[in-house]
C-alpha cells in the first residue's frame, strides 16, 4: 500500500500552474515551495505535489510516477497516453484552432490540400486531417506559429488560444476549431494496483470536488415576507429545503439558502419581486459533498474499475 498520493501539476508560472496551485490551497492541502526542488509535500495530508513540464506530466501519470494529474485537455490528447479522465476543472479554457490568413482564398479544410500547416499538436493534427481526409504537409513549430503564416511561410497553423488577441494582431481567421480545452483532474490506472489506498484517494477526491463546487455556487441570507413563503420557495433552487428562521417580527422570515453564482442576479431580482429585503451574498470556501455523492461515487468506480 502506498501511503502517499502524488499530483503532477505544471511546472512553469503560467496560468494553469497558479490555478491548480489555488485550487489545492483552497482545498486546504497547505503547502511551501521550497527553493531548486521540484516537489512539494503538504504538511497535513499524505500528498507529493510534483512540478513538471507540460509535456511530461500525462506520461508520468501513465507510468504511475504520478496518481493525479491537473493538466489540460490538449495536452492530454496530444500526449496520446493511456490515463483516466476524471473531472473538469473549470479554468485554464482556451480552444485549439486552424487559422489562415484572413485575406487567404481558404474557405474549407480540403482547400489546404498539399500546404505547409505549422503547429506544436502533431498528434492531434494528424488525426484531424484524417479524419477530414485532406493530406497537408504538417511541421512541428512550436511558439510563433500564426506570425510564421501572417509571414507568408506556412498557409495554415494549429494552435491554442485563450482569448484570440495574438491570433487577431496576426491578422490569422479560424477555418475551424478542433478542441475546446480546460483543465482536467487526470489520474493513473496504476492506482488500481494499490489497493488499500481508497480511503486517502476519496479524501483527496472529496476536497477537490467541495472546492469546485463552492466555486460554482454562493449563500444568500434575506429577510422575506411570510405571506410570500411559498412562492420563495419555488424560486429558490436549493438541493434541499432553505434554512427559515422566524424574526422577531412576526410577519416575516429570515431565509438562507445555496444559489447558482450564475443565476445569483435574476434569481435576487425575482425575489425582490415578492418583497424579499436585504439579500446578502456570503462566499463559501468549499462545499463538503455528501457522503454518496454521485460525482466522488463515478470516480472511486472509474480509478478502482
Amino acid at each position: 500500500m502506498n501511503e502517499r498520493l502524488t499530483i503532477a501539476i505544471q511546472k512553469s508560472e503560467g496560468r494553469l500552474a497558479a490555478d491548480s496551485k489555488s485550487l489545492l490551497l483552497d482545498a486546504d492541502f497547505r503547502f511551501r515551495p521550497k527553493p531548486r526542488v521540484d516537489y512539494i509535500d503538504t504538511e497535513d495530508f499524505p500528498l507529493r505535489i510534483r512540478l513538471l513540464r507540460n509535456e511530461l506530466i500525462a506520461r508520468d501519470v501513465q507510468d504511475g510516477f504520478a496518481d493525479f494529474a491537473f493538466l489540460g485537455l490538449d495536452m492530454v490528447e496530444e500526449s496520446e497516453k493511456n490515463v483516466l479522465r476524471l473531472l473538469r476543472l473549470g479554468f485554464a479554457k482556451c480552444e485549439l484552432y486552424l487559422g489562415v490568413r484572413k485575406e487567404s482564398s481558404y474557405r474549407q479544410i480540403t482547400d489546404l490540400a498539399g500546404q505547409k500547416v505549422v503547429t506544436s499538436y502533431l498528434a492531434i493534427a494528424r488525426s484531424y486531417f484524417q479524419d477530414k481526409a485532406t493530406e497537408v504537409n504538417l511541421e512541428y513549430r512550436e511558439g510563433g506559429e500564426e506570425t510564421f503564416v501572417n509571414e507568408g511561410n506556412a498557409e495554415g497553423c494549429i494552435v491554442i488560444s485563450d482569448s484570440g488577441e495574438s491570433r487577431d494582431a496576426n491578422g490569422i481567421r479560424v477555418l475551424d476549431t478542433l478542441l475546446k480545452s480546460e483543465a482536467y483532474l487526470i489520474a493513473s490506472i496504476s492506482l488500481r494496483e494499490n489497493r488499500g489506498s481508497e480511503r486517502i484517494v476519496e479524501q483527496f477526491l472529496r476536497r477537490i470536488v467541495s472546492v469546485l463546487r463552492a466555486r460554482e455556487s454562493t449563500y444568500i441570507v434575506m429577510n422575506a415576507p411570510l405571506s410570500a413563503r411559498e412562492q420563495i420557495m419555488d424560486i429558490l433552487p436549493s438541493s434541499e429545503s432553505p434554512t427559515i428562521s422566524p424574526l422577531s417580527d412576526p410577519s416575516w422570515l429570515a431565509i438562507a439558502s445555496v444559489v447558482p453564482r450564475g443565476q445569483l442576479d435574476t434569481i435576487s431580482e425575482t425575489l425582490q419581486i415578492f418583497g424579499v429585503k436585504d439579500i446578502v451574498e456570503l462566499g463559501m470556501k468549499r462545499m463538503i459533498p455528501d457522503r454518496n455523492d454521485r460525482v466522488i461515487i463515478e470516480m472511486m468506480e472509474k480509478i478502482y474499475d
